[in-house]
C-alpha cells in the first residue's frame, strides 16, 4: 500500500490537489480537517478538554470553530493547547483509518493533514507532497473563508521544520490560482512517474 501525505499552509489548495489525487488514482483519503470538526462536534473529552483551557463561554456538546477561533487570535498560545488536546486523537483515527484499509486492500491512500510533520505521519509516507502558493493567491483564498485575513495571523504561512530522513520523500508542488494547472500538474508529473 502506497501512503501519499498532502500538506502545506492553510488555503495553499490541499483539499482540491487530494481530491484530484482521488479522481486520478482512485485512491482513500484520509482527511484531518473532517475528523478534527467531527471530534469538535461529536467527541465530549475533546469538547470539555478544550474548554478548560479556554475560558470563553464556548458551548459544552460541541466546538463553535469561530470562537474557538477568536479566542486563539486573542490569545496566540491557545493554539499549542488545542493541539496537545486534538493531535493524539488525529493519530488514532489516522491509526484505524490505515488499518481499515490495510484489511480492504486499498492500493493507495493520501492523507491530507496540514500538520502532517508536527503529529510525525510523515514517517509513514513513501511520497510527501507540499503545496505551495503564492502570498497575492493565499490571501485571495483566505478572503473567501474569512472577513478579516489579518486575523488568522496564528494559522497563517506556519513554517515548516522538514525531518532530515523525510527530505528524500518530498515534492513541492506549486498550487498557484489556477486549478487547471494544478490538475495538469498532477497528470504530466505524478500520473506518468508513478508514486
Amino acid at each position: 500500500m502506497r501512503i501519499i501525505g498532502v500538506t502545506g499552509n492553510i488555503a495553499s489548495g490541499k483539499t482540491y490537489f487530494s481530491s484530484i489525487l482521488r479522481r486520478t488514482f482512485r485512491c482513500k483519503i484520509f482527511d484531518a480537517d473532517k475528523v478534527v470538526h467531527a471530534l469538535y462536534q461529536n467527541d465530549i473529552s475533546v469538547t470539555r478538554a478544550i474548554n478548560d483551557a479556554i475560558s470563553t463561554g464556548i458551548r459544552e456538546s460541541s466546538i463553535d470553530r469561530k470562537r474557538l477561533l477568536a479566542a486563539i487570535i486573542r490569545q496566540p498560545s491557545l493554539l499549542q493547547k488545542i493541539e496537545e488536546i486534538v493531535h493524539p486523537n488525529v493519530k488514532a483515527k489516522l491509526t484505524s483509518f490505515i488499518k481499515l484499509c490495510k484489511r480492504d486492500n486499498t492500493r493507495i491512500i493520501v492523507l491530507d493533514i496540514p500538520l502532517l510533520f508536527e503529529i510525525a505521519a510523515d514517517k509513514i509516507c513513501d511520497t510527501i507532497i507540499i503545496l505551495q502558493s503564492s502570498k497575492i493567491t493565499n490571501v485571495h483564498r483566505l478572503r473567501k473563508r474569512y472577513n478579516d485575513v489579518q486575523h488568522i495571523k496564528p494559522l497563517h504561512r506556519r513554517k515548516f521544520i522538514l525531518p532530515r530522513e523525510a527530505q528524500k520523500k518530498i515534492r513541492l508542488v506549486p498550487s498557484g490560482a489556477d486549478k487547471r494547472e494544478l490538475f495538469k500538474y498532477v497528470y504530466s508529473s505524478i500520473a506518468r512517474n508513478p508514486l
